[in-house]
């Protein structure tokens, strides 16, 4: 297997192994699987020296990831099999996640600094926000992204 895919999912593993050949990956991909492996990890490889590809299946990973860096391309992990393949061997590798609802950049600032896990009053200091502000935030970004209470929210939060 291709120690360029990063993932605690031996199925993932095998699966991306089999579909994209360990040359092909070796040769140009870091292959991140966002639902097994911590989002700070994904920072731990070099853009430069090839594509990293995030498959990611949730807007909290999607967002937290794309703050940080804007080289990452990422895949929907429900996207079907020959849209994968077509991306992949295509010149041009477009990302195919689009998350359910958008945030806004200040909204995505918030949520960064929460899955740091930054506690309410130090988010509102490093952002140099209110306090009612950041709240106002947090309801937003429950809102948009379907989670119900703030138990489920932070509990998400620490995937």
């Amino acid at each position: 297997l291709s120690e360029f895919i990063i993932s605690e999912n031996w199925f993932f593993k095998l699966g991306i192994n089999n579909l994209l050949t360990k040359e092909l990956i070796d040769s140009y991909y870091y292959i991140v699987d966002l639902d097994t492996v911590n989002h700070k990890d994904i920072y731990n490889y070099p853009a430069i020296e090839r594509k990293t590809i995030a498959f990611v299946s949730n807007d909290i990973d999607y967002y937290t990831v794309k703050k940080r860096n804007q080289h990452i391309h990422f895949v929907d992990k429900r996207t079907c099999i020959s849209e994968i393949m077509k991306d992949f061997y295509s010149s041009q590798f477009t990302s195919s996640y689009i998350a359910g609802n958008k945030l806004s950049s200040r909204e995505i600032d918030v949520l960064s600094c929460l899955r740091e896990g930054l506690s309410p009053s130090e988010v509102v200091s490093e952002l140099g926000i209110k306090e009612k502000t950041f709240y106002t935030y947090r309801r937003y970004i429950m809102l948009k992204l379907k989670l119900n209470n703030r138990l489920f929210f932070y509990k998400n939060l620490k995937k």
